[in-house]
C-alpha cells in the first residue's frame, strides 16, 4: 500500500448496517477493517473470498421438507385434536 487512503461510498439499509457494526465490534473491529479484509482477500484469492451458491437445503432439511409434504399429503387419514384435554385422553387410551 501507498500510504494514500480512499474513500468507498456504498448504501445499504440501516438494519444491515447496525448488524455489522455490533458484529464487527465483538470481533474487535470497525466495518472500514472488514470491508479491508474482505476486499485484500478478493484480490489476493482473485475470486470472492466465499461461494456464492443458490440456496439448497442440506440434507436434513431436506428430509423434515419431505416429512412434511407427507404428513400434508396424509393429513386427513390422521387423526387431529382440537383442544388439549382431547388429546391427553387418546395419548392415556393408547
Amino acid at each position: 500500500m501507498n500510504g494514500q487512503s480512499t474513500n468507498i461510498n456504498i448504501r445499504i439499509d440501516a438494519v444491515t448496517k447496525s448488524e455489522a457494526e455490533a458484529l464487527f465490534k465483538d470481533l474487535g473491529m470497525t466495518v472500514s477493517t472488514a470491508i479491508n479484509l474482505f476486499l485484500k482477500q478478493s484480490i489476493r484469492n482473485q475470486a470472492l473470498p466465499f461461494s456464492i451458491t443458490k440456496n439448497i437445503p442440506n440434507a436434513e432439511t431436506t428430509k423434515a421438507l419431505e416429512e412434511a409434504k407427507l404428513i400434508l399429503k396424509e393429513a386427513n387419514k390422521r387423526k387431529s385434536y382440537s383442544n388439549m384435554k382431547d388429546l391427553k385422553k387418546a395419548l392415556l387410551e393408547d
